[in-house]
């Protein structure tokens, strides 16, 4: 099965929507599983409000010194110094 073949399949619910459904929280354990293809804007605009409520700092690693910034800010750190690891030295920048 291709990479294509299967993200169309509908094999995991996860595929469709995974974080926004993640981030909803309307899928709970014994909940009914909302199907592949159906996630209704309704469950977005739930993401998003939870986002806005529950988390203090939202980032991604692609922009992972921004986001230290943006903790340091929330949170009122002092420091935030942090070494790298494991990055792969001949990286393309």
């Amino acid at each position: 099965m291709s990479l294509k073949d299967y993200v169309s399949s509908g094999i995991s619910v996860e595929l469709n929507n995974g974080q926004t459904r993640l981030l909803s929280g309307v899928e709970e354990v014994g909940a009914p599983v909302i199907g592949y293809g159906e996630c209704p804007a309704e469950i977005l605009e739930i993401a998003k409000e939870n986002l806005a409520v529950h988390f203090a700092v939202v980032g991604i690693t692609e922009r992972f010194d921004e986001t230290l910034i943006l903790l340091k800010t929330a949170l009122n750190w002092n420091s935030i110094f942090y070494s790298r690891a494991n990055v792969t030295r001949n990286r393309p920048h």
